[in-house]
């Protein structure tokens, strides 16, 4: 993921996005920027963007499967955004899904998604997900 500097003087609101009928597993949490730290802004506010214009964001997935976001995946099952289905079905999975960077743009769940590719590199990983699986390829 790229590094981004925060914004100085930055108030906004992390929260859980779930595009419409997808796979429950291609959630993400994202950052919504507001004017001030009023919640009755958070409709009027915009996603934080990466430099690629897509909205920073931390996957389900990584959330579910790296220590570091233990605290963080705990607040979205104990706040009833996430199921334990989702628990039970990252928990689940092959060792190969651990390496999914927060960021990525490369965790495609439907046909016309957008995605980043990096035409310099010889190898990038994508990873399909469906109801209960995530495919590496």
């Amino acid at each position: 993921m790229d590094n981004l500097v925060f914004p100085l003087h930055t108030h906004g609101y992390l929260y859980y996005h779930l595009a419409s009928n997808p796979p429950v597993l291609s959630g993400q949490v994202r950052f919504r920027v507001t004017e001030t730290n009023d919640p009755a802004l958070f409709a009027s506010g915009k996603d934080l963007l990466r430099t690629d214009q897509t909205p920073w964001r931390i996957p389900v997935l990584s959330l579910a499967m790296r220590k570091q976001y233990a605290t963080l995946f705990r607040r979205v099952v104990d706040d009833g955004l996430v199921s334990e289905h989702v628990v039970r079905a990252a928990s689940s999975l092959p060792p190969g899904p651990l390496k999914i960077n927060a960021g990525s743009s490369r965790i495609v769940h439907a046909f016309g998604q957008p995605f980043r590719l990096a035409f310099g590199q010889t190898s990038q990983a994508f990873y399909f997900v469906g109801a209960d699986t995530v495919w590496r390829a």
